[in-house]
């Protein structure tokens, strides 16, 4: 490997350990006082500084010739950025003054960041994989011990610090770092129950219920041919049934048991109302949607799924963002059913498959992680083309070989 191809793979590495891992050590100093937000939100001004080293390290894996047949999801891609920089300069032209170019363009950038660490993923590093590991340890040691989800959930401490969702999201991406390295069936549940805990304790439920359906669909997928393995499965969903059972009455009361009961959760209540204001919008504009619509009911009401796509960026991109989302999601089961012991293929199928319920139930298009699935997604199915090429090779190889042999 080039110095060049080395360097680009560790601005990856520490990319995605600033973002993701450390920030959430950065927002539980600032919520609790030991440190002064001296980076502002952290994902903003870090993303920022790494853009043109990301950039960088976006074109140079496009380069690669294995690129020319996995195109559909770097066309999609960019085509969805490329249509979202149009639809914002249009609309700047005409109303410079709109609230709505700043969110929007700091997606895009949050977008194009994320999907160059995703295709430059530093997965094999052992050194990688230990230090991450560490600080999942420590994630979920703060998170069970001493991260106060009421406080977070008010902003009650510092105005820029996280809310428990941006705390809640970093331990639900080093968690799915961190599994993706497990071979071992048994360890791997353990450290997965672990990081249901820590998420149950931080409070976030989208985070919680999107890491427990992409999990349940990765070890599904994982051990769909091992009896042994589906019974511990089984064994293990019958002690969880049990333990929940046995403490009903003290997490009937949790934010995270009200999905069972919608109608009295004032949050629930509160998205119905505005994804009936975004259909409401979206069928008065059904091809151009209503852009900066979801500064009508106030900042941040809008739709939290895949509809606020539709206000913001009109039906192409909508139809842009899901498609990509469906295609990133089937392309990294294809490569993680193909070859289920590696690790970038897993990491993809975790990713994307929590990112495609949660575009569905819980997150609007303005969430950053889609970017990331989508160049893991890349990042799989070129990693499955140059194995099937260097398969191929060998095979050829050998046949020579054995017709030599043969003569």
């Amino acid at each position: 490997m080039s110095y060049y191809r080395k360097f680009l793979y560790v601005v990856s590495a520490i990319a995605f350990t600033i973002l993701f891992p450390l920030f959430f050590f950065y927002h539980f100093s600032i919520a609790n006082g030991y440190i002064a937000p001296i980076f502002g939100g952290l994902f903003g001004p870090a993303t920022v500084f790494f853009l043109p080293f990301l950039i960088l390290s976006l074109f140079n894996f496009l380069r690669q010739p294995e690129i020319v047949e996995e195109k559909l999801i770097v066309f999609l891609f960019f085509g969805l950025v490329s249509w979202s920089i149009f639809w914002i300069a249009l609309h700047a032209f005409f109303y410079p003054d709109d609230p709505a170019h700043q969110g929007l363009i700091q997606t895009c950038v949050f977008w194009i960041s994320a999907f160059s660490i995703g295709v430059f993923f530093p997965i094999y590093s052992d050194r990688m994989k230990i230090f991450v590991a560490l600080l999942w340890a420590g994630i979920v040691f703060l998170s069970v011990g001493f991260v106060d989800a009421a406080m977070l959930m008010t902003e009650g401490t510092s105005e820029e610090s996280a809310t428990y969702q941006g705390l809640a999201r970093s331990l639900m991406i080093t968690s799915f770092f961190v599994l993706s390295c497990m071979r071992q069936t048994g360890i791997r549940w353990a450290f997965a129950g672990i990081s249901i805990l820590s998420l149950f304790l931080i409070g976030a439920r989208s985070e919680l219920y999107g890491f427990i359906g992409a999990y349940t669909v990765f070890e599904f997928v994982l051990n769909r041919n091992s009896i042994i393995s589906r019974a511990g499965f089984a064994v293990a969903l019958f002690v969880i049934v049990a333990v929940v059972a046995n403490n009903f009455e003290y997490l009937s009361v949790s934010r995270q048991f009200e999905v069972f009961n919608l109608s009295d959760s004032a949050s629930w209540q509160a998205r119905q109302y505005f994804q009936t204001f975004a259909i409401f919008q979206i069928k008065s504009n059904p091809i151009f949607g209503v852009y900066g619509g979801h500064f009508v009911l106030g900042e941040g009401d809008y739709a939290h799924n895949a509809l606020s796509a539709w206000v913001s960026l009109g039906l192409p991109g909508f139809l842009l963002y899901v498609f990509l989302c469906a295609v990133g999601s089937v392309s990294s089961l294809r490569c993680l059913i193909g070859n289920p012991s590696s690790r970038l293929a897993r990491m993809a199928a975790m990713v994307n498959f929590a990112t495609a319920l949660l575009i569905i139930a819980s997150q609007a298009v303005f969430w950053e992680v889609p970017g990331l699935a989508w160049g893991l997604a890349l990042a799989a199915l070129v990693e499955r083309r140059r194995r099937r090429n260097f398969n191929l090779v060998s095979g050829n190889s050998m046949s020579v070989k054995r017709m030599s042999v043969d003569d």
